[in-house]
């Protein structure tokens, strides 16, 4: 059978942005000392990575049969209100907790940025 490469670049980018909650998890302790903005900013890195997956699979889903736009849109919305409730109970802590929670939510970007940097370089230096 053969494997879809988009799903491979989602699993890629997922295992980066995991990799980059945990780097980003031990230099907010290393500069806080505090365990809590670590916890903070892997609960919004795990939230973010599960509604990245979630989404490519749906858009996937809906490319290859049509149709479930209303699931597809149900879906989007149930994410954006564990990320307002969540975003909700980290705002009550403190200012420091509020940035780690958006430096979370940011880690799939952040993956994001470095597949294609990797892309790019590849590209380069064989001469695509």
């Amino acid at each position: 059978m053969k494997k879809n490469p988009d799903s491979d670049l989602v699993g890629r980018i997922s295992r980066r942005a995991v990799c980059c909650a945990f780097v980003g998890a031990a230099l907010a302790f290393a500069f806080t000392r505090a365990f809590i903005y670590s916890i903070i900013l892997l609960l919004a890195a795990a939230i973010a990575i599960v509604g990245f997956r979630m989404l490519a699979g749906t858009v996937d889903r809906l490319l290859r049969r049509g149709g479930g736009q209303v699931r597809f849109f149900g879906l989007q919305l149930v994410k954006l209100m564990v990320i307002t409730v969540t975003f909700i109970g980290v705002a009550r802590l403190s200012e420091a907790a509020v940035l780690a929670y958006i430096a979370g939510i940011s880690m799939v970007v952040i993956a994001g940025m470095i597949e294609g940097f990797q892309y790019f370089l590849r590209g380069l230096i064989r001469g695509a």
